[in-house]
């Protein structure tokens, strides 16, 4: 397969596991938007990402960040226990 945006990977994930619309809403510009948040993370700083996700409206998330020798959980306060 030639798809190389996000966008064209999602739908061909999509397309083969057969699923269009789940609960009213399009999975393919869902899975674009979780990667485009997911990259957006990646660029910022842990703190700076969490505030940004914390206010868009239906938008939560899981941080797995490193501090020194260990791992930390942070988590916008939306995001399901």
């Amino acid at each position: 397969n030639s798809a190389t945006t996000a966008a064209e990977i999602a739908q061909v994930v999509n397309d083969a596991a057969g699923l269009g619309q789940i609960a009213g809403m399009d999975v393919k510009s869902t899975a674009a938007l979780a990667d485009a948040w997911a990259t957006a993370c990646m660029a910022s700083t842990a703190d700076s990402a969490l505030s940004e996700i914390a206010s868009a409206p239906g938008v939560e998330c899981l941080l797995v960040v490193s501090k020194g020798d260990s791992l930390a959980i942070i988590q916008t306060p939306g995001f399901p226990e």
